[in-house]
């Protein structure tokens, strides 16, 4: 009879994992929904700017800025995003299809992460399926790295990218490590794997010059890879890798007239360990210990010839000294420049025992933070909120002879929402106001009351009479934004 009784086991820990990866999935979909309903791809200036650029480029096959009058050409060779525009572009998508297009690819490429953190956390020493779980959980809920991906920046394809790479290269590192000593070719897998690792690397430097990290972070693990096995098959390959990917990034400046390539270059590293501020209190603070875990991470497992996490961990440390470059004047300025290897961090902590539960405990909290942003009206900067209102009124600078002023930091909004390129001051460009001219202001209410006073001054020296004209004459905010347009600039008849 005993033999007969089958008391199963409780299923219930076996479905939690499942039911976490669920539930994550769906509040990845609703953040999805909250940052489309809220247009969140036209919160970032820096967004107009590549749609200028790549909106010149499509119709006169320049890299230039239309933005203003100036034309000014690409400030960085970090001009990935401009070329996906082009594309979309040439396939006739309207502008605010074309962002809107830029945010599913982003978003397909977020959702892709989980197959190459999955495999990466294998060869570092996963075998647990909370840790697993865990860190799927991180990148699919944590909010501030989601939205950083959707944006309509280089920021999403070049994180995305880098993991991708990360993994590539790990997978390399970790089939060469188990192969018997001596000179072999490689097999079919590691040349895939070599394939792989090269598209990406020559990918990812037309996003974000931090590829170049990696693929450093690569060429030391091989070097001491080579050292340990007396083999440098894999060296050959990583050095191969950074010379492809320097060819590249100078191929960049050369094509599309971005000047300093060598004094940027040149800065970049002996910056990441020698510029220093007042501010930097701030980032040795919140970093440094964090980067004193990863050196000490790195160090033991050096010691159990794990070179796969041992390359994960200098990707990390890279990138943490790369923040050195900046001057720290602003903490969200240089935060963006984490975001790439964000995951990893979040799979070292997961995997070091000591911190593994502080782990579970950031995915639980990014868990809560999302269901709870999820729930709130958007908050948006003054500027975001503005143009957001201008573009539900659809206004535009109609008119042959129309001309558009803003200040500087409104130029790229103003020409994406009005349709025209921005002068930043009627005084500098005076001759432009004479009869039959249509002008539009864009702005807030100190720099609006500088301008049409000009105006004012201008017309009343050249006997000349206009109409005024709020365009957005119920919009109220802390500074005063509007749009105002002058027109029916004519000469006055004189009277006795």
């Amino acid at each position: 009879m005993a033999a007969t009784l089958n008391i199963s086991r409780p299923r219930l820990p076996r479905l939690l994992p499942f039911l976490l990866v669920v539930i994550s999935f769906v509040v990845c979909i609703l953040s999805l929904v909250y940052f489309l309903h809220g247009k969140y791809y036209y919160c970032l200036s820096d967004a107009f700017y590549y749609y200028g650029l790549a909106q010149n480029f499509h119709s006169t096959g320049i890299m230039t800025s239309p933005i203003t009058a100036l034309g000014e050409g690409p400030v960085t060779p970090q001009i990935g995003i401009v070329l996906l525009m082009n594309i979309l572009l040439s396939i006739g998508l309207s502008k605010e299809s074309l962002f809107l297009a830029v945010v599913v690819v982003n978003f397909v490429f977020h959702c892709s992460l989980i197959y190459p953190l999955y495999k990466t956390a294998r060869l570092v020493g996963y075998r647990g399926p909370w840790q697993m779980v865990a860190l799927i959980a991180a990148v699919l809920v944590g909010r501030t790295y989601f939205f950083a991906n959707l944006q309509v920046l280089n920021d999403g394809i070049f994180n995305v990218t880098t993991i991708w790479l990360v993994y590539c290269i790990a997978a390399l590192i970790h089939k060469n490590a188990t192969r018997g000593n001596g000179p072999q070719l490689p097999s079919k897998s590691e040349f895939l794997f070599i394939g792989f690792a090269t598209f990406f690397s020559l990918v990812g430097i037309f996003f974000r010059v931090q590829e170049l990290l990696i693929v450093g972070s690569f060429f030391i693990t091989a070097l001491l890879y080579g050292m340990y096995k007396k083999s440098y098959g894999l060296l050959l390959v990583a050095s191969l890798l950074c010379a492809c990917s320097l060819l590249v990034f100078r191929g960049i400046y050369a094509l599309f007239g971005v000047s300093g390539f060598t004094s940027q270059l040149a800065s970049i590293y002996p910056a990441m360990f020698a510029r220093f501020s007042e501010k930097t209190l701030y980032f040795i603070g919140t970093y440094l210990v964090f980067g004193v875990a990863l050196t000490a991470i790195a160090t033991r497992w050096l010691k159990e010839k794990n070179f796969a996490l041992l390359f994960v961990t200098l990707v990390c440390l890279s990138g943490i000294a790369f923040v050195f470059e900046f001057d720290f004047n602003c903490a969200p300025a240089f935060q963006r420049y984490l975001q790439h290897f964000w995951p990893l961090t979040i799979m070292l902590v997961l995997l070091t025992p000591v911190t593994e539960f502080v782990g579970y405990a950031m995915v639980g909290l990014l868990l809560l933070q999302s269901l709870y942003e999820n729930r709130r009206v958007p908050d948006y900067f003054h500027i975001d909120r503005f143009y957001l209102y201008v573009d539900k009124l659809k206004i535009t600078c109609a008119g042959k002879n129309a001309l558009l002023y803003s200040p500087e930091q409104y130029s790229r909004m103003s020409y994406y929402f009005l349709g025209q390129k921005c002068n930043f001051g009627l005084e500098a460009g005076r001759d432009s106001l004479c009869e039959g001219t249509e002008l539009y202001f864009a702005g807030p209410r100190e720099y609006l009351e500088k301008e049409l006073a000009f105006v004012r001054k201008q017309t009343a020296a050249q006997n000349l009479g206009f109409k005024e004209q709020s365009l957005t004459p119920e919009y109220i905010d802390e500074v005063g934004d509007a749009v105002v347009r002058i027109y029916n600039v004519n000469k006055q008849s004189d009277t006795f």
